[in-house]
């Protein structure tokens, strides 16, 4: 090109990091990244690189915090946070372990020994019941309901035991 050529370039428009330049005598040429002959060009790729360095500058200073909380706050890690706390929880809920509870002190209160089955657990509250139930005794003070109360309690948590037992053997079955 020679100099009264480049004088005569005029810039038109600027769309997209292309600057298209429109010559006297009609003549329309685009020109990229590539034209430096050009103030205007220059000038639009220094803009670029200004906005290129911005960039960089905040995604450095959102540092470590900020890409943890967005990381854990991204609804797939939520689902599978919500969906481990729910089988930990329905695993935790059917264990069944025998020390978790004090049986033997419930079984002294019925009278019957450790290795009881549900039906002779059942039978010794029925006799116990006809014999200290509020209801069936004519003169209950508040010691004979009292002990109705620990013979229904020790009857109700021994039940529940069994209960929770029997739920873990079945689905331990399938």
């Amino acid at each position: 090109m020679s100099k009264s050529l480049k004088q005569q370039i005029i810039p038109r428009e600027k769309k997209s990091g292309k600057v298209k330049l429109k010559m006297k005598g009609s003549v329309e040429q685009e020109k990229g990244k590539n034209f430096k002959q050009g103030k205007e060009s220059v000038v639009i790729e220094k803009e670029k690189e200004k906005e290129k360095e911005k960039e960089k500058e905040e995604t450095e200073k959102k540092g470590i915090f900020t890409k943890i909380k967005n990381f854990i706050f991204h609804p797939a890690v939520i689902i599978l946070l919500v969906g481990i706390f729910i089988f930990y929880m329905r695993i935790e809920g059917e264990k069944w372990d025998p020390r978790d509870l004090d049986l033997p002190n419930e079984l002294q209160i019925l009278g019957v020994g450790n290795g009881a089955s549900l039906q002779e657990i059942q039978r010794a509250y029925r006799k116990l019941s006809m014999k200290k139930h509020p209801d069936i005794v004519k003169k209950c003070d508040k010691k004979c309901q009292e002990e109705w109360h620990t013979i229904a309690h020790a009857y109700e948590t021994i039940k529940q035991v069994y209960d929770k037992k029997q739920r873990y053997y079945q689905r331990a079955e399938f």
